[in-house]
């Protein structure tokens, strides 16, 4: 299994990248948001996912072995796919993914892409314990992380995930979780 690539892009396209390592070009399946972020020279993460109807291959992309490891747990769940996973991903970081199981938090997964009530459910029951066992993705103080907790705050005020997550992309991610919490307020009431 193809699990690491160094090499450089030579073509890009709706969410796939052609890496050329050593002579040989391997199309990699990114999320929207890691396909901004390459350019040139890269290293990257791999997962290699066969499907058996059709025999076709394919290597799933990822910028650190955290985001690996979260996709391989979403994948472990039954209905997940690997591409609902990297679009779970693409919707969110790690650390907001795992602190939403770890509390439960149905509303800030079920507003992710393709991940309705059932499915978050589904998600929390499965992954939790998991998620316990993996000091990677869970801080050191055991709390959620920053983001997570402005989303819920969010949440909590009667914005939907989607929301959330959206207006977290525009905040500044060094300041204190009350401004970030004003400042979503701010844009979302600007909307």
């Amino acid at each position: 299994m193809i699990g690491y690539l160094e090499g450089r892009i030579i073509a890009s396209e709706s969410r796939r990248l052609l890496v050329k390592v050593g002579g040989v070009g391997y199309w990699v399946v990114v999320s929207e948001k890691l396909q901004g972020k390459l350019v040139g020279e890269i290293e990257i993460y791999t997962y290699q996912v066969a499907n058996p109807r059709d025999g076709s291959v394919q290597l799933f992309g990822f910028e650190n072995l955290g985001e690996l490891q979260f996709f391989q747990l979403l994948t472990s769940v039954n209905g997940v796919g690997p591409k609902s996973a990297q679009a779970i991903l693409d919707g969110s970081d790690v650390s907001t993914l795992a602190s939403a199981i770890l509390n439960e938090n149905v509303d800030v997964l079920a507003g992710l892409s393709g991940v309705g009530p059932k499915t978050a459910k589904r998600l929390i029951t499965e992954l939790k314990s998991k998620i316990e066992k993996m000091p990677i993705l869970v801080q050191d103080d055991g709390e959620m992380s920053k983001d997570a907790q402005v989303i819920e705050a969010l949440i909590s005020l009667g914005y939907s995930g989607f929301e959330a997550r959206e207006v977290m992309r525009d905040i500044a991610r060094d300041l204190p979780i009350e401004t970030r919490i004003s400042d979503a307020l701010k844009m979302l009431s600007k909307k």
